[in-house]
């Protein structure tokens, strides 16, 4: 493969860009419902010792699969999430003890 080949190539790839627990947090808009930190919760709950009360996989299914969890719950899916993206959220909330 010549030089121009792999520049072109580097270029027309898209940019994996990842983000930290905070920051999807609030990308996902997760503070429109729940509080964390003295924010108050708007019909979630608070997200403050999560990692306390749900396991890792159980945090992860709650993202998922919100509704297997706790059926009826508005919360949507995060399913979509890229998987490093929501290992690094899973692993934030794990943290939030």
């Amino acid at each position: 493969m010549g030089p121009a080949l792999a520049v072109i190539l580097a270029c027309s790839s898209p940019s994996e860009q990842e983000f930290s627990g905070p920051e999807l947090i609030g990308r996902l808009g997760c503070l429109a419902c729940h509080g964390l930190g003295g924010s108050a919760a708007a019909g979630g709950f608070y997200l403050d010792g999560i990692g306390s009360r749900l396991s890792r996989p159980a945090l992860k299914e709650s993202l998922t699969h919100p509704r297997r969890r706790r059926p009826g719950v508005k919360m949507p899916s995060y399913a979509y999430v890229r998987p490093g993206e929501l290992e690094e959220l899973v692993g934030y909330l794990e943290r939030l003890k």
